[in-house]
């Protein structure tokens, strides 16, 4: 089965042999960019992949070639397979043989290799693994092979990023300079408040009842039903629909709250502005 017959099958019967594929020409060329006779296309997806989590690798301090030393070397001597059982079951249970084989420091040394490969694990599984998933998806088969392995790679790069920001808590930020080059903002957002969001700056409990007392009744009703809908998102741990600044504060979007209020867009838009202008004028700078 070639590469695009591989990604057709993922995607129409959930057949993982493509992914399988991908990882393993992952782990065989991490330290390599050789393309062997026999290899199929995805070795191309496996070089790139590898290129886009090489600083993530690096920052998990994992070498693939360690584990590999220390199991060879550890089955010639004791014909013991340390990765044999489920959960490292066979080291544990072999493991003074292996300890008195390597001494106490290369023992200490492969508890490491295998602490840094259980972090790769888990990192392979929560974001390579779904990036790959979400490329492979999405990949048109009916183009050339060559297409499809530049889209999947793109896809995937991109989809990896996101799944990576987001688990370190991070928000990509897309911005153009002054000669209109886009590029991106890497935000870590701050610890959202609900006030915050609607009103557009930080209050104090103690000056928030004589701030909504100088609102009129209508604005007061709309800050009240979108401070409920805010503080509800935040509980439901769900900010998908709010913008983050590159001050790392957590914003309003006026689209989202206007449909959960079922206002008009634009006389929502109108309303917090009058409300933010009053804000600002009221709340002393102390507050923020």
């Amino acid at each position: 089965m070639d590469f695009r017959q591989a990604v057709a099958a993922y995607q129409a019967d959930g057949d993982r042999a493509i992914i399988q594929q991908i990882l393993a020409y992952m782990r065989d060329r991490s330290e390599s960019r050789a393309v062997m006779p026999g290899d199929d296309a995805s070795v191309y997806v496996a070089i790139r992949a590898n290129n886009i989590i090489a600083s993530e690798r690096s920052a998990l301090e994992y070498e693939p070639a360690a584990l590999s030393d220390y199991r060879d070397s550890i089955y010639a001597a004791l014909s013991i397979d340390i990765f044999a059982g489920t959960d490292l079951s066979e080291l544990r249970t072999y493991a003074a043989e292996v300890r008195r084989f390597l001494g106490a420091n290369e023992y200490e040394a492969l508890a490491h290799a295998i602490e840094r490969h259980l972090a790769y694990k888990n990192h392979e599984y929560y974001v390579i693994i779904p990036a790959l998933e979400h490329a492979l998806t999405h990949a048109d088969t009916s183009h050339s092979e060559r297409e499809v392995v530049r889209y999947v790679n793109r896809a995937f790069q991109t989809e990896y990023i996101r799944l990576l920001t987001t688990l370190n808590g991070t928000v990509r930020l897309g911005r153009r300079d002054e000669h209109g080059r886009y590029h991106n903002v890497y935000v870590t957002p701050d610890k959202p408040d609900a006030w915050r969001i609607v009103l557009g700056r930080a209050v104090t409990p103690e000056v928030l009842p004589d701030l909504l007392r100088k609102l009129t009744a209508k604005q007061r009703d709309y800050v009240e039903r979108a401070y409920t809908v805010a503080a509800a998102d935040i509980e439901a741990g769900d900010l998908s629909q709010y913008k983050v600044s590159e001050d790392g504060v957590y914003r309003l979007k006026t689209r989202y709250m206007a449909g959960k209020l079922g206002v008009e867009e634009s006389n929502l838009g109108k309303c917090f502005a009058n409300i933010r202008g009053r804000v600002t004028d009221f709340i002393p700078t102390i507050a923020y």
